[in-house]
């Protein structure tokens, strides 16, 4: 095999702008997208290969009976860059959301949950196993060079290929497509606790996506969201609900049945109350933790009979002689 220097048609020791020159010269001139020739594409190869050595420093130290060996160690280190890049592009850690109803929020409960993952591929894992590496194929987009080479004019732009990252090579899968992972379904049992809000965050360790190692997962985060309830409102422990009360146990104060959370309870109405008075029932709110706070709502009657008429007609007119 040719020393890397005489590859590119230069001298032991050329100054790195010489090999920057003579390399882009032979690139374009044996690029497959611009030279049909067979041939044309290992040479190009071999040029690519030639250049980062020198770059590299690995020409310095060229052993010609070792040439061939580098060559087979570069690009076998670009197709490993290029796995353990694709298995780093996804995040391990997988957020999910689940709505739970409001009682389940106040009491706890278990819930199955259902969702998706990604795992690595199953089928390139089969074949790796069975053949000693993965099936490839040569990437379309840079026609297996590794590189792409872009011509403005007289200007050539070369970068790298980042179909292949560089390797000229993807994974041959009709399940992943070369992306090494796969989508799943699963289940899980989520256990709820309680007294959780919206915004709450559950963690499942390791029934997240695949970390990029056999058998490997991050975690999968639940977040929490809490349907309004028709009759209750709550803030963290406390409970908070709306009542009718008749005007007269307002006026004279009473003790009446209320709904809560747990149930009815008796709570007690001072006289005298109005549509701002805020009744407290201790101990009624989450977890008996927290209280259950019900604000009045006068109820006002629609009509009254002949004696309600003259019963408040004689409470006026007392009234009236009072402040007089």
């Amino acid at each position: 095999m040719k020393e890397p220097y005489s590859i590119l048609g230069l001298e032991r020791g050329a100054s790195e702008e010489d090999v920057k020159a003579a390399y882009k010269k032979l690139a374009k001139r044996y690029h497959p997208d611009t030279n049909k020739d067979s041939g044309a594409e290992d040479k190009f190869k071999e040029i690519s290969v030639a250049y980062k050595s020198i770059i590299d420093g690995a020409a310095d130290k060229y052993d010609p009976m070792n040439f061939t060996q580098t060559q087979t160690d570069i690009f076998e280190h670009f197709r490993k860059q290029s796995e353990r890049a694709r298995q780093r592009s996804i995040n391990p850690h997988l957020e999910i959301e689940i709505k739970i109803e409001f009682m389940d929020a106040c009491f706890g409960a278990e819930k199955n949950v259902r969702y998706s993952y990604m795992d690595l591929c199953d089928n390139c894992d089969s074949y790796r196993q069975k053949h000693g590496d993965y099936k490839y194929k040569k990437c379309g987009e840079c026609n297996g060079t590794g590189r792409l080479v872009f011509q403005n004019g007289p200007m050539v732009v070369q970068t790298s290929c980042s179909q292949c990252m560089s390797s000229g090579k993807i994974i041959d899968c009709d399940i992943c497509y070369g992306s090494f992972y796969h989508k799943k379904d699963a289940e899980l049992n989520v256990k709820v606790p309680v007294g959780v809000e919206t915004c709450t965050v559950l963690r499942a360790n390791g029934r997240g996506n695949s970390s990029g190692l056999k058998g490997k997962f991050g975690d999968l985060y639940i977040h929490i969201l809490v349907s309004e309830h028709p009759l209750y409102q709550r803030d963290k422990l406390n409970i908070f609900s709306e009542i009718e009360v008749d005007y007269v146990d307002c006026i004279l104060g009473s003790s009446i049945m209320a709904s809560t959370i747990h149930g009815l309870v008796n709570i007690d109405i001072p006289e005298c109350s109005n549509g701002n008075t805020v009744v407290c029932s201790r101990g009624n709110g989450i977890n008996k933790q927290g209280d259950h706070y019900f604000r009045l709502h006068v109820e006002l009657p629609k009509i009254i009979d002949q004696k309600e008429r003259k019963i408040l007609g004689n409470l006026n007119k007392y009234k009236k002689s009072k402040n007089n």
